[in-house]
């Protein structure tokens, strides 16, 4: 019996030798992917043969050329339950940044083994929250860093704004915006300051919306008035979001092809679990449905998509095969419409019947501020904050923020150690927040854990050596004699073995302390995987202290807890240990 392989496309207007090794990973992995050289090809096989993650290639002759086409595909209402992928070949810096303010799941380069690029599609692309492994081994440092990570303005008026982004700010903290409309302001940046964090009617990929005044230094109101001008000079309208899972293809188009997008923006569930999760976040006006994805196998999305919408929203269902009484009496406080065929007047019904508003009045929210389209250079602006880096390893990153970012964030850090010998602002992709011990509320500083998603092979070498150089800086004055020279205090890398007490996800649940194995064959075999078929002195010498450090603390540590009083594990009590153990051996 022959598995069904899952079909992923990707497009790349070069087929080169890197990206066919990349495509017989996916093979052996069970997907099947389909390749397309230009846009138009890619939009013919995909109305053929739809498919939920698309790999984007950067390496266009032109900059420019991969840009447009970014664009135009990330703002494609049918394209909008798509997960995209960058895969940078050529690591142009706007292509990164474009994929990045469009919400694009990651930025992978092409050039990575085949074991590590296959584990970071697969983290990325998961239609469902997984964990990824943190790496064991951090070099601790204390570096001030500069942090931002990308948003999408949505309106824009005299005093407030809105934006939408993953990044849950403590309220009322102010904030730096950058981007397009600050430039049409006369102003280098602008102070944010959210009110409000709103995770409903939300237009693009993002997790949070965020509502608050603003204040220009050193500003313009002129300027204002002049941008709010523009914005109402373009054909701009607040629009009628509707979301369509309609397994029948002509019906499918006929439905699309009725909504037009002066007056709706269209998002199509991909696949059948597509049902109950794309809703969650594109929060539609309307919802229209095919009898067939109600019912059956289907009827557990069907009943799971009515958990997460709001019990206001009203339900179109398209077909004769259903017993509409039944239905009534079995989803009583749902709002539920039956229609046997498409309706010649759709539109019209759509507004006066099942929303119970006509469209001039639908539409007349505009008139409090300038809304601003997703084709509009206006809408793509980048937040700041202040956080510090705190530690550092080949695969991963930590940094400690205010600022909590959600996981699969993607935002630019800017430090002087990576920075100075990256010779560019790389990009973290958040893998998990967490509060830090002893925080246990909003205000309380956060670990933000994440991988530098831009990183090729080269790149990895180099934050190994930057590594490897801190923590030879860190042991020299501890393991050799200084002639009475004074002592450096010994590094706590045991302290990346430890898991905080509160994660600050979705529902800050509670997390039980444990202490994990230092598994080094793990860690040796993930930094294997950025080199993989190369020999590397730098790597070799970084992973002999690695080792020769995680042995002596090991064993001092593994005497410390045999001679001191047992403590009951938790995260305060370990750092009680972790004082001791410095006040005894760290001079």
């Amino acid at each position: 019996m022959t598995t069904k392989l899952k079909k992923i496309f990707w497009l790349s207007p070069v087929r080169t030798q890197a990206l066919e090794h990349k495509i017989q990973a996916l093979l052996a992995a069970g997907y099947h992917v389909i390749y397309c050289e230009d846009v138009q090809g890619f939009l013919i096989e995909f109305n053929r043969m739809r498919a939920g993650i698309v790999l984007i290639s950067d390496n266009y002759p032109e900059e420019s050329l991969a840009l447009a086409d970014l664009r135009f595909l990330a703002n494609m209402q049918e394209l909008g339950g798509v997960r995209f992928i960058l895969v940078p070949e050529l690591k142009y810096n706007n292509c990164m940044s474009f994929a990045a303010c469009l919400g694009f799941r990651d930025i992978i380069p092409i050039d990575l083994g085949n074991s590590l690029w296959m584990s970071r599609f697969l983290y990325s692309t998961s239609g469902a929250p997984t964990l990824w492994g943190d790496p064991l081994g951090k070099i601790s440092l204390d570096e001030p860093c500069k942090v931002s990570t990308p948003g999408r303005l949505i309106w824009f008026s005299e005093k407030e704004i809105r934006i939408e982004c993953k990044l849950e700010p403590v309220l009322d903290v102010p904030l730096r915006i950058t981007g397009p409309i600050v430039k049409a302001l006369d102003a280098d940046s602008i102070r944010f300051y959210p009110t409000a964090i709103d995770k409903q009617n939300l237009i693009y990929r993002f997790s949070r919306g965020l509502v608050g005044k603003y204040h220009i230094e050193n500003g313009r109101f002129a300027a204002i008035q002049e941008v709010l001008s523009h914005l109402d000079g373009v054909e701009n309208i607040r629009r009628c979001k509707v979301f369509i899972a309609i397994s029948t293809g002509i019906l499918r188009k006929s439905v699309i092809s009725a909504l037009d997008t002066f007056r709706f923006d269209v998002s199509v569930a991909l696949h059948r679990h597509s049902i109950s999760s794309d809703p969650i976040y594109f929060c539609p006006h309307v919802i229209i449905l095919e009898d067939v994805v109600c019912q059956g196998i289907n009827q557990p999305e069907f009943e799971s998509l009515l958990k997460n919408i709001g019990k206001t929203t009203p339900l179109v269902i398209l077909g004769k095969n259903i017993d509409e009484e039944k239905w009534l009496k079995r989803y009583p406080n749902n709002r539920l419409f039956f229609e046997s065929q498409l309706p010649i007047d759709f539109v019209r019904l759509i507004f006066e019947k099942y929303l119970g508003i006509k469209f001039e009045d639908f539409s007349k929210k505009r008139e409090e501020h300038g809304v601003i389209s997703a084709d509009h250079d206006f809408s793509y602006v980048n937040i700041h904050f202040d956080a510090k880096l705190t530690q550092i390893h080949p695969l991963s990153l930590s940094l400690v923020s205010e600022a909590h970012l959600l996981p699969y964030s993607l935002c630019k850090i800017r430090t002087p150690s990576l920075n100075q010998k990256l010779n560019s602002e790389p990009y973290l992709k958040v893998t998990d927040t967490f509060y830090q011990a002893g925080s246990h509320n909003d205000t309380g500083h956060k670990e933000i854990r994440g991988y530098i998603c831009t990183a090729n092979k080269r790149d990895g070498e180099i934050i190994a050596d930057i590594a490897r150089d801190l923590l030879h800086y860190q042991l020299k004055d501890y393991f050799i004699d200084n002639g009475g020279a004074e002592r450096k205090k010994l590094p706590t890398l045991v302290e990346a073995t430890l898991k905080p007490a509160t994660s600050s996800r979705e529902k800050d649940e509670e997390l039980a302390i444990e202490l994990p194995d230092f598994s080094f064959a793990d860690f040796f075999q993930q930094i294997r995987d950025y080199l993989v078929g190369k020999e590397s002195q730098t790597l070799r010498y970084f992973l002999v202290f690695v080792l020769v450090t995680g042995f002596a603390i090991g064993v001092i540590w593994g005497l410390s807890s045999i001679l001191a009083p047992r403590y009951e594990k938790s995260g305060r009590q370990y750092t009680e240990e972790l004082q001791k153990f410095k006040k005894n051996f760290g001079h």
